[in-house]
């Protein structure tokens, strides 16, 4: 118990772009937006369970993966949800590390290809 609260939340490794860098707080299941400047908060927004990558920032999207089956696509100045997009075949649910999520979860961080 006291490594686990010495260590949570769990992040995912830092992306910058835009004077903002982007975590993903991992068991949370959200993307946090912090100025790269103050290192306050800018925006959070949650997904529906785990996140295990680092998020991807493109074109005005923050991008990422969530083991709910689904990718997610965020405004990367303001966190609101752009849109979402189930990825996994059909709506399979189990229990894992404790938390609901797909039998197919989106692993890894996006590539945007263009």
């Amino acid at each position: 118990a006291v490594w686990h609260a010495a260590l949570a939340p769990r992040l995912t490794a830092p992306v910058v772009a835009h004077n903002t860098v982007y975590v993903a707080a991992c068991c949370e299941g959200e993307v946090v937006a912090l100025d790269l400047a103050t290192g306050r908060e800018r925006w959070r927004a949650a997904t529906g369970a785990r996140i295990d990558s680092p998020p991807t920032v493109h074109g005005g999207l923050c991008l990422t993966g969530s083991h709910d089956g689904y990718l997610y696509a965020f405004a990367s100045d303001t966190g609101k949800l752009v849109w979402r997009t189930r990825v996994a075949p059909e709506e399979r649910r189990l229990v894992a590390f404790g938390q609901v999520e797909s039998a197919w979860p989106v692993v890894g961080s996006p590539l945007v290809a263009w």
